[in-house]
């Protein structure tokens, strides 16, 4: 939602950056990002709050599991190249 109004654009000047915001209005929750950049808003609901928390965790456990294969491969070519007569610990 872009905010054009004065009012519209001091409340958007009051929201912390880079955090989602829990906001009530007219006896509905909304979740809010404000992009002030942009003088924009980004409103979502229930659902739309909850769908984003699962893409974060999603995103978190491929991001935990990508570096624990490139732990494990970064060992394996290690110990490979001991055994092949490299020394590969600079």
């Amino acid at each position: 939602m872009p905010a054009a109004t004065p009012f519209q654009k001091e409340e958007l000047a009051k929201l912390p950056e880079g955090k989602i915001s829990k906001v009530a209005q007219q006896q509905k929750i909304y979740y809010v990002y404000p992009d002030r950049s942009h003088k924009l808003l980004y409103v979502g609901r229930e659902e739309q709050y909850q769908l984003y928390q699962r893409i974060l965790q999603d995103e978190q456990g491929f991001n935990q599991d990508k570096q624990a294969f490139q732990d494990t491969r970064a060992l394996k070519d290690a110990e490979e190249g001991r055994m092949n007569g490299w020394d590969l610990e600079w």
